[in-house]
């Protein structure tokens, strides 16, 4: 008996957690952009030193993010904020394929200083991190008390 009580509490307590559409949407959104990191990691796992297998897979591990985004709903309140979203981080990961197939040719030193140079990959990740803060300032503005993982 105490095991389907605890049972019960538990199904409650989950249907209590997802009631909330700004929750679980954020939950979706968090799921997606921690995937993307963990991707991006084993991917690249030295940053500072990127070769074109690795940015490949960081690429890869975007485009996956871009894909999941796209086909969740966000709630109505959050629909612009998701789509800036989706959108920066899609750019970002255009930008990127266009530097790594300008340079896929190019020697682990050269395609390096590529990387560098490729400044409008900074600004477009800035983006994506704006969509990102601007997507948690409106969350909050509709009451979400929690972090918002992206």
């Amino acid at each position: 008996m105490r095991g389907l009580a605890a049972a019960v509490l538990v199904g409650v307590a989950t249907l209590t957690s997802c009631s909330n559409p700004i929750d679980h949407y954020l939950d979706q959104v968090g799921d997606i952009t921690s995937q993307m990191r963990r991707e991006s990691i084993v991917a690249m796992p030295e940053p500072g030193n990127p070769t074109p297998d690795g940015v490949a897979g960081v690429i890869a591990a975007r485009r996956s993010a871009v894909d999941a985004l796209q086909n969740i709903v966000p709630p109505p309140d959050m629909l612009l904020e998701h789509t800036a979203l989706a959108f920066s981080l899609s750019e970002l990961v255009s930008a990127s394929e266009a530097v790594l197939d300008a340079n896929s040719g190019s020697n682990t030193g050269e395609f390096a200083a590529a990387m560098q140079a490729a400044t409008e990959l900074d600004l477009l990740a800035e983006r994506v991190t704006a969509a990102c803060n601007a997507l948690a300032a409106r969350a909050t503005e509709l009451g979400h008390t929690g972090d918002v993982r992206c």
